[in-house]
């Protein structure tokens, strides 16, 4: 398991996610350890401008608890100045009409922890990201009064991905009969009898049973013409 990398930056939800993650792996691994040596392996991770930070921030204060060194580093990386702006943010969160219901999902998740007023309940919750939801999808799932997120959730996600699907369907072309394979073809019969697209190509070059010459068509004999004078 390798711990995130963090090398600072004007970035608050990158500050917070990292600080997540630390904690993600101090429950997996279950560190029985003092507070402080949690910071300690925590800034093993700080690289670049973080780092040199970090260096400034322990010469004035030493021996720092984790909860201490979180408020330090949300004051530095995630101030309320930024956590306020991603509270509005998720309070004017709309799906836009290029979004996917995946990625407003996404964002909505994303920025719902800033404001947890606003999703105290199951019920508000659902209730939220319904209203986020573009026209098309909205008034139709409002009118089925869904009591929990993910019951609003499955709905578009659903309806959406049955449309990809019909989309699918409907571009696919099957392919042409390639060559003149198509039985259903109708051969084109000349006037002599021959057939005058026929693999046989030979039969344009016997000689009429009249004349005894090669030609197309009518014999000049059958119609009395003379071959010597035209």
């Amino acid at each position: 398991m390798k711990p995130p990398i963090f090398e600072g930056g004007i970035d608050g939800l990158k500050a917070y996610n990292w600080v997540q993650g630390i904690e993600k792996i101090f429950t997996v691994i279950q560190v029985q350890c003092p507070e402080t040596h949690k910071v300690v392996l925590a800034t093993y991770n700080f690289e670049g401008e973080a780092h040199r930070w970090w260096l400034q921030q322990r010469e004035r204060e030493q021996n720092m608890n984790w909860a201490r060194f979180k408020e330090v580093f949300y004051e530095k990386y995630f101030p309320q100045t930024l956590k306020d702006n991603k509270c509005t943010e998720f309070i004017t969160l709309m799906q836009g009409d290029n979004m996917t219901v995946s990625e407003y999902d996404k964002a909505f998740t994303d920025l719902s922890q800033f404001a947890p007023h606003m999703i105290s309940t199951e019920n508000l919750k659902a209730r939220r990201f319904e209203e986020g939801l573009k026209d098309g999808l909205r008034e139709p799932i409002k009118m089925l009064r869904l009591p929990t997120y993910t019951d609003v959730l499955n709905v578009p996600l659903m309806s959406e991905i049955d449309k990809k699907k019909q989309r699918r369907h409907v571009s696919y072309v099957p392919p042409r009969n390639q060559g003149g394979n198509n039985p259903y073809k109708k051969q084109n019969i000349g006037t002599s009898g021959w057939s005058q697209g026929s693999s046989g190509g030979g039969n344009q070059n016997r000689p009429c049973g009249r004349c005894g010459k090669v030609h197309t068509g009518q014999c000049h004999r059958d119609a009395g013409a003379c071959y010597r004078c035209g």
